[in-house]
């Protein structure tokens, strides 16, 4: 068989990265931070802008609910990169669900985040828009993940 002409990327490559690169993303604490309005994501910001507290990322903008959603977010649960799909790698992990009585008004996305770096190195992973504004009030606030991920690159 030829080499061919096609250049990809090797699935197991981007898993390796993601698994045991500097984002570590099963090992490290990961959460997801809940925003409004008043940040304006841009996918090709500079790593630093993508932290926690920084760039459009400012806890001023950030949506939290006392002990039901804290501010900072909530920890992910059972974290897994998935390359068993042709073509595809993805992150995952259990959807995020508030305690009972949150109460949390105008949330349009959250935020995935490297929460075990200093303060200013706690790069981003991803955002996921809600697709408006999403509100509860003394109830539970549900951040459910698409089937295929929280964050995927197609090779």
């Amino acid at each position: 068989m030829a080499f061919g002409t096609a250049s990809e990327i090797f699935r197991a490559h981007i898993g390796d990265l993601w698994g045991a690169g500097t984002l570590d993303f099963l090992t490290n604490n990961m959460k997801a931070a809940l925003w409004g309005d008043g940040v304006t994501p841009a996918q090709d910001a500079v790593l630093a802008q993508t932290s926690y507290n920084a760039g459009t990322w400012l806890v001023a903008s950030e949506k939290s609910s006392s002990t039901d959603w804290p501010a900072g977010g909530q920890l992910l649960a059972n974290k897994q990169i998935n390359q068993g799909t042709a073509a595809v790698c993805f992150l995952d992990a259990d959807d995020r669900a508030s305690g009972a009585n949150a109460t949390l008004t105008a949330v349009t996305g959250v935020t995935v985040y490297n929460d075990t770096p200093a303060a200013g190195s706690k790069y981003g992973v991803c955002f996921n828009a809600f697709g408006g504004e999403q509100s509860v009030t003394a109830g539970t606030f549900t951040v459910v993940w698409a089937a295929t991920g929280i964050a995927r690159i197609t090779l």
